[in-house]
Parts: structure tokens; C-alpha cells; sequence
């Protein structure tokens, strides 16, 4: 009876394996099968959505159907790139170094982009360094442009952008050089750091009527923008924001504003006045430097500091009233101001930082009359640093 059951233990125990080789088998086929489709997901923890990049080579049957629904995918058709689907596009990497993104058509050659209904956001890098790319177009229901989206895409020469379009991101267009104008939409709020960054062929931009923040550097080297019209609702400027914008010639400042970054202006070469709006207390470090022709600046009553360098190296600033609130001028705040012979300092100035109106580099002494109140702070600094010093 043993020998019987013995051998009863042993033909189950062969079967079991013949039965777990044909699963092993199985499985082996159905894994070669899912790898063989070109598919990357991205799950979103907090709102459990998937995001699917699907290349048009991977069938519809090889696809679930949540899949095909709910994702992203792409497909060539002739020199046209087709973005078409549901839902929010994956972000992408970005390796400087290799100029390669991990965009899965990172290396297709096409010129013109079809972003068409159904996709709300283009992800981060998504064409970055596609300098073959010339043409896009844009769905009307995209709300989203991620950062460096567009990032030295060099033959993009224009793009119109959805009106649903609420935020662009750092970078996006960073370096077009071939952009030459552009129109925002209306509902855009901000737009990011870097946004514009040396699109030196862009000559004019149209701001929409909400926008209230402008991103550090977003305009930075566009040497080509001649004007700019910024909205009222405009209340910050990010620093560097307009540096070496040497084709601007003036700008209006919106009444709201309440913050200007460093070196907004620096070497604005051709800026020659700027009013200043009356909201704004303080003047950052370096703002209108090397804005060697402008003449004329109003400053605003509330203002109570001059940065660092604020005015330096404007050659061609003649006269300048100061606000009789200003408590303090930062060092070499105008210092290079050749034109400037005379300035009228208030009498609730308390601090005037080294060679802030000196004549050249490092040189203590400025050959400047000051006017002032007698008794003032300004008579002790002009009598201690050799000027003039004219009763007023």
C-alpha cells in the first residue's frame, strides 16, 4: 500500500510541474508581448490618473481600453508630429550636456507640431532643441505649457497660444532665436522665469490685461522688443527682467506696480525716460545701470531708497528731483552720471553709501553741487566729501 501511494505522490508531484511549466511559459509569452509595446505610464499618487505615451506603432488591440482612452499618444505623418489623446502629456527629462530629451520622438525629424483636442498640457522638455520645428498648432482646450517645452526650438518663427492657456512655465521659450512676435492669451496670469530668455529676433509682444507677475529674466536679450505695453494688474517684475533690451526705447509702468527686481533695465542702451508708478517705495540694486541715454526719470513720493548702482553709468542723465521722503541712497547709486553737475538732496536723507555720485571708478571725491537744507545731513556729507554745498 506505501508503494502504491508513493507512486501516487509522485505522478501529482510531475504533473504539478509539467502544469507550472506551461504557466512559466505562458507568462514568458505575455511579458515578450507587453514589452514589445512601446508604452511609459506615469501615475499620479494624488488623483490616481494615469498618463500613457503610446507610439501610433502599438495597435489598439495590444492596448487596454483605459489605456487608449485616458492617454497620451503620438504618431508621424509625413514632416507633422501628431499629438492627439486624453489628458495631461508626461514631463521629460532634459540632459544639457547630451542636448537629448527623453521625449520618445526625440529623434524623428519633423516640422510642424498638431497638438489636437483632448491633450490640456504639453510636458516639461517636450521639444526642447527640435530645431527642425517651424510650425505648431496648438489645441483649444490646452491650459498648461510645461517648462522648456519649446527650449531652443532655433526655426520657430511664430505660435499662436490657446485662450485657455493659464500658465507657461521657466524656460519655454528660452532661446528662439528665430521667434518673432507673439500673442498671449487672455486668461494668463504669470508668466515663468526665463520664459522669453534671449529670443533675440522677437520684436513685439502683447501682454493680456490679467497678467500679474512677470518672471524673473523672461525677457532677457531680446535685443529686437522696440515696445512693450504692460497691464495694470501688473504688481511685480522679477529681477533681470528686461536686461539689455537694447532696442527699447520707453515703457510705461503700471500705477500698481509695487516691486522692480534687480538690474530690470540693466544696459537698456536706448531707453531715454521711464515714470515710475506712484505705488512704489523702494528701487532695487542695478535696475536702469548702463542705460547710457536715458535723460529723464520721475521718481514717485513715496519712494524711500535707491539701491546699490541703481542709476550707474546713465551718461546722459542731466537732472533728477528726489522724493522728500527718500531716507537713503545706496553705494555708486550714480555714480558714472558725467551729465549730472548738480542735485538737490531732502532734508530727511540719513544715508548716502560710498561713491554715489563719484565720477569714475573708485574715485571718493564727485565733482557735484548738492543743494540742501542747511543743518541737513546732506551738508555734513557734501562738507566731509569736498562739494558744494548750496543752501536751498
Amino acid at each position: 500500500m506505501k508503494r502504491i501511494n508513493n507512486a501516487l505522490i509522485v505522478i501529482i508531484m510531475i504533473m504539478s510541474l509539467v502544469a507550472c511549466g506551461d504557466n512559466g511559459e505562458r507568462m514568458t509569452k505575455e511579458s515578450k508581448k507587453a514589452s514589445d509595446v512601446n508604452v511609459s505610464s506615469e501615475v499620479n499618487t494624488e488623483t490616481k490618473d494615469v498618463t500613457t505615451m503610446v507610439n501610433e506603432n502599438t495597435t489598439e488591440e495590444e492596448m487596454t481600453t483605459e489605456e487608449y482612452l485616458s492617454g497620451v499618444h503620438w504618431k508621424l505623418e509625413g514632416d507633422t508630429l501628431m499629438i492627439y489623446g486624453n489628458g495631461e502629456m508626461e514631463d521629460y527629462l532634459f540632459d544639457e550636456d547630451k542636448e537629448i530629451t527623453t521625449a520618445p520622438w526625440k529623434n524623428e525629424k519633423f516640422k510642424k507640431v498638431v497638438v489636437e483636442e483632448g491633450v490640456t498640457k504639453i510636458g516639461d522638455n517636450a521639444f526642447a532643441e527640435c530645431n527642425d520645428l517651424t510650425k505648431i498648432e496648438l489645441s483649444s482646450g490646452l491650459t498648461h505649457i510645461g517648462a522648456s517645452a519649446f527650449l531652443d526650438c532655433d526655426s520657430l518663427t511664430s505660435i499662436e497660444l490657446p485662450s485657455g492657456l493659464v500658465s507657461i512655465g521657466d524656460n519655454v521659450f528660452w532661446d528662439c532665436d528665430s521667434l518673432t512676435s507673439i500673442k498671449l492669451p487672455s486668461g494668463l496670469t504669470s508668466i515663468g522665469d526665463n520664459a522669453f530668455w534671449d529670443c533675440d529676433s522677437l520684436t513685439s509682444i502683447e501682454l493680456p490685461s490679467g497678467l500679474t507677475h512677470i518672471g524673473t529674466s523672461a525677457f532677457y536679450k531680446c535685443s529686437a522688443l522696440a515696445n512693450i505695453e504692460l497691464p495694470s494688474t501688473l504688481t511685480s517684475i522679477g529681477e533681470n527682467t528686461f536686461w539689455e533690451c537694447d532696442s527699447l526705447t520707453s515703457i510705461e509702468l503700471p500705477r500698481e506696480l509695487t516691486y522692480i527686481g534687480e538690474c530690470t533695465f540693466y544696459g537698456c542702451t536706448s531707453l531715454t525716460s521711464i515714470e515710475l508708478p506712484s505705488e512704489l517705495i523702494s528701487i532695487g540694486d542695478y535696475v536702469f545701470s548702463w542705460c547710457i541715454s536715458l535723460t529723464n526719470v520721475e521718481l514717485p513720493s513715496g519712494l524711500t531708497s535707491i539701491g546699490r548702482s541703481t542709476f550707474s553709468d546713465c551718461y546722459s542723465l542731466m537732472n533728477i528731483e528726489l522724493p522728500s521722503g527718500l531716507a537713503s541712497i545706496g553705494d555708486y547709486a550714480f555714480s558714472q552720471c558725467k551729465g549730472l553737475t548738480s542735485i538737490e538732496l531732502p532734508s530727511g536723507l540719513n544715508s548716502i553709501g560710498d561713491y554715489a555720485f563719484s565720477r569714475g571708478a573708485f574715485v571718493e571725491i564727485p565733482p557735484i553741487t548738492i543743494y540742501g537744507a542747511s543743518g541737513s545731513y546732506a551738508e555734513i556729507w557734501a562738507k566731509e566729501n569736498g562739494c558744494t554745498f548750496v543752501v536751498k
